[in-house]
């Protein structure tokens, strides 16, 4: 219910959710899309940034997951950061 949310709360829940995805096997087959939701131009400005994109490559780095769907996250994250300010996109 947090996650779904959005914002924040929604970012803070993620971790607490892909946990108990992986070590329980729960089935939610809507964390991809709802994270991917989650991505909008604010994201760049929030003060958990860092360890939104540390969660973010986190989750992304499943052999198991689909080239297109790792894709639809690198396109939407290159046309967030054109348009993002320069001291709110991480480097690293």
């Amino acid at each position: 219910e947090c996650f779904s949310k959005g914002g924040v709360v929604g970012l803070l829940a993620l971790s607490g959710l892909y946990h108990l995805i992986q070590d329980t096997n729960l089935d939610y087959p809507d964390f991809y899309p709802q994270l991917y939701s989650l991505l909008e131009p604010g994201v760049f400005m929030v003060k958990y940034r860092g360890r939104l994109f540390t969660q973010l490559e986190r989750f992304l780095k499943s052999p198991l997951l689909p080239s297109y769907l790792v894709a639809a996250f690198i396109k939407r994250l290159s046309r967030l950061s054109l348009s993002a300010p320069a001291s709110g996109i991480p480097l690293s």
